[in-house]
């Protein structure tokens, strides 16, 4: 599944735009990297209070450490 998220709003699979109804408080991000979408979307959004980040691949969680 394709997933854009913007600022005030997000698109699936490019289908139509979804806008927030409210700004989010909750993250999930699958194939996290070292962390840098938590990074960003807190300074886009203060409200969001919980990230939980998944890195299914050993030498990139060792980078993000």
């Amino acid at each position: 599944m394709a997933v854009t998220v913007f600022r005030d709003g997000i698109l699936f699979n490019r289908g139509p735009f979804r806008p927030y109804a409210d700004a989010p408080t909750r993250a999930l991000d699958f194939g996290a990297g070292p962390g840098t979408f938590v990074w960003a979307a807190k300074a886009v959004w203060p409200t969001l209070s919980h990230a939980t980040l998944v890195e299914p691949s050993v030498p990139m969680t060792d980078v993000a450490k």
